[in-house]
C-alpha cells in the first residue's frame, strides 16, 4: 500500500475506502496474461530486467527497484514453495545495491535465476521458461510472448478438434468434437476474434473441464486420399442470441499439461450490413494436410501429386502447421485454418476503425444467391483461391445488383470446386476439383488474371485516382513487398473504364514461370454505379495493423517485416471502404 507521507494524498481514497497500490503491474501486461496459464511444469526459469542508470528511487536498491516485480511473477507462477535463496549484489554508482543475481529453488526441483540491474547501457525486460514440453519468452517491455512446442512424432498435437459446421447463426447448434492423446481432461475457451482495446479478442464462453478421449480415425480411401472424421461428439453448443458475428476461436486446452490448439467456426446473421467479410475456408480446406499428407495437393500418401483426384472432407481438424507454401515457411496455425494468418490483420483493423461487419464462409456465398444483397460491400480477403462456379455466379449477381466488391485477396477465383454433402448426407462438407481445374473468364470479374507464386512492389501507375487521396503518392512511388506471395496480373479485364492502378514485373523465380506476367492491380465501374476493386495480392491486409498473432511472411527464404503497419496501404483501404458508404 502506498504510504501516506503527506497526510493529504491518500485522504480522496480512505473516504471512499478504497486502497491505493503501487507496483506489481506486470501482472497485467497482456504478454504475460497470454503466456502465464501455459505455464505449467517449469524446470528452469530465467530473468533478466536491466535498465539505464535511473533519475528516481535511488533511496531504495535494485531489488526493490525493479527485481520486485519478477518475484511477485516468479511467485505466482510457480505452484510451489520457496526452499532456498542464494543472492549476490554490488552497489556500483550508489550507496544502495545497484546489481543483484539471485537462484531461487523450489521444493518442486525449479531454479529461477533472477538478475536486476539499474546500471545496464540497453533496457531489457525479460523472462524465459523452460518446460519439459514447451518453451515460453515473455518480452514485457514489447509486450510480446513467444512460445515453442514439442510436437509429437506423428506432427499432430495433443489436443485436437473440429466442428460440425463452418457457419452458424444465433440460436443454431453446432458440435464440436475433440480428441485428446494421451487421455485427459480439457477446457474449451471460445473467443470472438476482432479489436477489443488491442487485445485481438474477448472470451464469450469457458466450458468444463471435460474428460477427453482418444476419437478414432477412418482409414483414408487409397484412391482419392479422403479422410472423414466420424469422432463422437464433446460438446454441443448452442449459439446465444447476443452473440455479434465474427470469427470464433474455441481454445483447446488440456489438463494439467496445457497442450492446446483451436477449432474455428463464423458466426452468421441476417441484417443489413455495410460490409461482408468472406472468410476463404474452402481454400483452407484444400491445402489442410490433416492428419498426415491428406490435402488436395496429396494423393495415397505422396505430397504434391497435382491431379484432379485427391477428394478432402471439412470433417476434421485443420492441421497444426497450414501447408507449406511456396514461400518457403511453415506457418504455426494451431487448428485455425489460415484465418489468423491472411484474414485476421483486415478483421482487426476495420474492427478498430470501427466499420459495420459481418462475416460468412466461402460456403455461404456458394449456398445462398442472394446472400451478398444485403450488403453495400464484398470482400475477398487473403489467399482466396479456391472457388465453385456458384460462387462466381453469386458475386457477378451481386455485382449487378449495386454491390461494391473488393478483392483484397491475391490468387483469388483461380481454381474450380465441386461441393458435395458428407457421407452422412450434411450439405457441403466434402470438396475436390473439377476437371477444367481453372477458372477460364475470372478477369472479367476480377479485372486482372489469377496467378500463383509471384514477388515484387506495389508501385503506382495512376497517382491521381481517388484512392491514392491522402496517401502522399506520386507516380512510380513504391511500396516494397506488398506483392506476394500469389497475385492477379495481366491480361486485364475488358471493361471500358478499367483503370490500372498499380503495375510492376515480378521478381525472378528459381521456379514457375521463367517470364511471368506483370502484377496489376485494378478498378473499374460496374453496371450499377458501384466499383469492383482488384488489390491483386494475397499480402495487402498484412500492413494494416499488428495483430497479436503476427506471423513474419517471408519471400522464399527472406524474412519481410509488416509488423509496422503501412500508413499508405491503411488510407488507401481506408478510401475503399468510405467510398462504398458514399454509394
Amino acid at each position: 500500500m502506498m504510504e501516506d507521507r503527506g497526510g493529504s494524498f491518500g485522504l480522496p481514497f480512505r473516504r471512499r475506502g478504497v486502497v491505493l497500490a503501487a507496483g506489481h503491474t506486470e501482472r497485467f501486461n497482456p504478454a504475460v496474461v497470454a503466456a502465464l496459464p501455459l505455464v505449467s511444469n517449469p524446470r528452469f526459469i530465467e530473468v533478466h530486467r536491466l535498465g539505464t542508470f535511473p533519475e528516481r528511487s535511488l533511496d531504495i536498491d535494485v531489488i526493490f527497484d525493479l527485481m520486485i516485480h519478477d518475484l511477485d511473477l516468479l511467485l505466482t507462477s510457480v505452484k510451489s514453495e520457496v526452499v532456498s535463496i542464494e543472492a549476490i549484489g554490488v552497489n556500483v554508482l550508489t550507496p544502495k545495491t545497484d546489481i543483484a543475481n539471485v537462484r531461487l529453488r523450489f521444493e518442486s526441483g525449479c531454479i529461477a535465476n533472477v538478475t536486476a540491474s539499474r546500471i545496464s547501457r540497453d533496457k531489457i525486460r525479460k523472462v524465459r521458461f523452460f518446460q519439459p514440453a514447451s518453451y515460453l519468452s515473455i518480452d514485457y517491455a514489447a509486450q510480446e510472448a513467444e512460445i515453442y512446442r514439442l510436437v509429437a512424432h506423428n506432427g499432430r498435437p495433443q489436443i485436437e478438434g473440429y466442428c460440425s459446421e463452418t457457419s452458424v447463426a444465433a440460436g443454431d447448434s453446432v458440435n464440436l468434437y475433440i480428441s485428446t492423446n494421451p487421455v485427459s481432461r480439457f477446457t474449451i475457451e471460445i473467443y470472438r476474434m476482432g479489436y477489443y482495446q488491442g487485445k485481438g479478442g474477448t472470451l464469450k464462453k469457458s466450458i468444463g473441464p471435460l474428460q477427453g478421449k482418444v476419437q478414432v480415425n477412418a482409414d483414408p480411401d487409397p484412391k482419392t486420399n479422403f479422410v472423414e472424421c466420424k469422432w463422437d461428439a464433446s460438446y454441443q453448443l448452442v449459439i446465444p442470441p447476443d452473440w455479434l458475428s465474427g470469427v470464433y476461436l474455441c481454445k483447446l486446452t488440456t489438463l494439467p499439461d496445457h497442450f492446446q490448439s483451436y477449432i474455428i467456426f463464423i458466426v452468421k446473421d441476417k441484417r443489413k450490413v455495410d460490409f461482408l467479410f468472406q472468410c476463404s475456408d474452402l481454400t483452407w480446406q484444400c491445402y489442410n494436410r490433416w492428419p498426415y499428407w491428406h490435402s488436395m495437393y496429396d494423393e495415397g500418401h505422396n505430397p504434391w501429386i497435382n491431379t484432379n483426384g485427391a477428394k478432402v472432407s471439412f470433417d476434421r481438424p485443420y492441421a497444426l502447421y497450414v501447408n507449406e507454401l511456396p514461400s518457403g515457411f511453415n506457418p504455426l496455425s494451431n487448428g485455425s485454418g489460415e484465418f489468423l494468418l491472411w484474414e485476421y490483420p483486415l478483421c482487426f483493423w476495420m474492427e478498430k476503425e470501427g466499420y459495420d461487419v459481418s462475416y460468412i464462409s466461402d460456403l455461404d456465398t456458394h449456398a445462398d444467391s442472394t446472400e451478398l444483397f444485403r450488403a453495400k460491400g464484398y470482400l475477398s480477403v487473403g489467399h482466396d483461391e479456391y472457388w465453385t462456379y456458384d460462387m462466381f455466379n453469386n458475386v457477378i449477381r451481386a455485382r449487378d445488383k449495386g454491390v461494391n466488391l473488393l478483392f483484397l485477396s491475391g490468387n483469388a477465383v483461380n481454381g474450380t470446386e465441386w461441393l458435395a454433402p458428407s457421407t452422412d448426407n450434411r450439405p457441403n462438407r466434402t470438396t475436390g476439383r473439377l476437371p477444367e481445374r481453372l477458372f477460364s473468364n475470372e478477369q472479367e470479374l476480377l479485372g486482372a488474371s489469377s496467378y500463383g507464386v509471384g514477388y515484387g512492389s506495389f508501385i503506382c501507375r495512376a497517382p491521381d485516382h481517388w484512392i491514392f487521396a491522402n496517401t502522399g503518392m506520386k507516380e512510380n512511388d513504391s511500396i516494397p513487398n506488398l506483392v506476394g506471395w500469389e497475385y492477379h496480373g495481366r491480361p486485364a479485364g475488358h471493361q471500358r473504364d478499367l483503370v490500372v492502378l498499380a503495375e510492376t514485373k515480378p521478381d525472378p523465380l528459381s521456379f514457375g514461370a521463367k517470364n511471368p506476367q506483370n502484377y496489376i492491380s485494378t478498378i473499374y465501374t460496374a453496371a450499377k454505379g458501384n466499383f469492383v476493386f482488384n488489390a491483386g495480392t494475397c499480402w495487402w491486409v498484412q500492413p494494416l495493423a499488428r495483430t497479436p498473432a503476427y506471423p513474419h511472411p517471408m519471400k522464399l527464404k527472406d524474412s519481410i517485416d509488416f509488423s509496422k503497419p503501412d500508413p499508405r496501404v491503411q488510407q488507401m483501404t481506408r478510401n475503399l471502404l468510405n467510398r462504398v458508404l458514399e454509394e
